[in-house]
């Protein structure tokens, strides 16, 4: 996993979940993000600023993954890295 130690993140864990279905939408500036409701939680926001988009293909509804999250300090959850399990 990538230890991103960005001090914008409040708060970050590391969680085992399924994904139970992901959702793709466009910023207000018309960039791609996904949002991912999982298992044990919902409105995970995926950015290529911290995941590359090349690596979104990896992520697919009902398999299950490593993930580390990071809270803005805002309670938004973004996700840092992810690995397959």
């Amino acid at each position: 996993m990538n230890n991103n130690q960005n001090s914008k993140w409040i708060n970050q864990q590391e969680i085992k979940s399924q994904i139970l279905e992901i959702r793709r939408a466009i910023d207000r500036n018309l960039r791609d993000y996904l949002v991912l409701r999982l298992e044990q939680m919902d409105g995970i926001f995926v950015f290529a600023l911290q995941v590359p988009e090349n690596r979104w293909g990896d992520l697919s509804e009902g398999k299950e993954y490593t993930f580390e999250i990071g809270e803005n300090e805002r309670g938004y959850k973004n996700l840092l890295d992810f690995d397959f399990v």
